[in-house]
């Protein structure tokens, strides 16, 4: 299952993600996703501007054969998901360490890499460069020889090679509303697996979805109705005043609503009486000595 993640600004601060189409497919092969993306441009008629897939060879492989011969993707760009790729560098990385605390500053550097918009254009690739073999020098500072040295190490490579397309120097700029995964659709994706088992027939997974969808439709409207009579409660005019107004012989009269809104500051003020008794005993001792003389 695909979903695509299609960016639409409305009037709110915020910019809601959309998710507006979905492509069954058997498996991720090269040529289930060239069949899903010519279906989205036979739909929209345009590539999309930006396209967020994991590390599956399947949809790298599809979209540069099709950005090859279709022009409608030539200004597309494929991304990858940074929450696949901190899934996968854990996989590969994680084991190679036995100090915990050493694997966590790993992780640091990755995600650094990932959020790091600071650097100019100029030095983005040395900039890189250098945290990449920062991050192959921790891994041959602080684990062993073995295999899982070795595969870290592979890793870290590979994400080098790839890294225009995960690294926030080289994607900040672009179209993605801050996006930098794809778990929008990981999240639809987990709500329909209950429909899609091993045995599951294509039919009865179309049931599912039009039944999930028909569900999720009638909660959002739910919503929206809940809402606008919220909306109605919390803005209704306290009262309504009549505003006239003369010029010659024109008279014009209008209704204003007037809301009231009464702000009540209560300062509570705790006074606390301390009373100290100081009990002192004072012993006085008087020693009288003496006798009385002869005249």
């Amino acid at each position: 299952m695909v979903i695509f993640n299609v960016n639409v600004l409305t009037d709110y601060i915020n910019v809601l993600l959309q998710i507006l189409l979905s492509g069954l497919m058997e498996v991720e092969s090269s040529e289930e996703c060239q069949w899903v993306l010519r279906g989205f441009l036979s739909i929209f008629g345009n590539g999309p501007r930006v396209l967020f897939t994991d590390e599956g060879a399947g949809f790298m492989a599809a979209f540069r054969v099709l950005k090859a011969t279709d022009s409608r993707l030539a200004a597309s760009m494929n991304l990858l998901c940074s929450w696949h790729l901190g899934n996968h560098t854990r996989a590969h990385c994680k084991k190679a360490f036995t100090d915990r605390s050493k694997w966590n500053e790993l992780a640091t550097m990755f995600w650094k890499m990932v959020k790091d918009t600071e650097c100019g254009l100029d030095d983005i690739d040395d900039r890189c460069s250098r945290q990449l073999e920062c991050m192959n020098a921790h891994i041959l500072l602080h684990s062993l020889p073995g295999t899982a040295r070795d595969g870290a190490l592979k890793y870290i490579a590979k994400l080098s090679d790839i890294q225009t397309m995960w690294v926030g120097s080289y994607t900040h700029g672009l179209p993605t509303y801050g996006a930098t995964t794809t778990q929008r659709a990981e999240s639809v994706h987990a709500a329909l697996d209950v429909f899609m088992g091993s045995y599951s027939t294509l039919i009865a997974c179309c049931e599912g979805v039009e039944l999930y969808a028909e569900r999720k439709l009638i909660r959002d409207v739910a919503q929206e109705v809940r809402l606008e009579r919220e909306w109605g409660r919390t803005n209704k005019p306290d009262f309504m005043v009549l505003v006239e107004a003369r010029a010659g012989e024109l008279r014009i009269s209008t209704y204003v609503n007037v809301h009231v809104n009464v702000h009540i500051n209560v300062n509570v003020y705790v006074y606390v009486n301390v009373y100290v008794y100081v009990n002192v005993d004072i012993n006085i001792y008087v020693n009288v000595s003496g006798g009385a003389q002869d005249g």
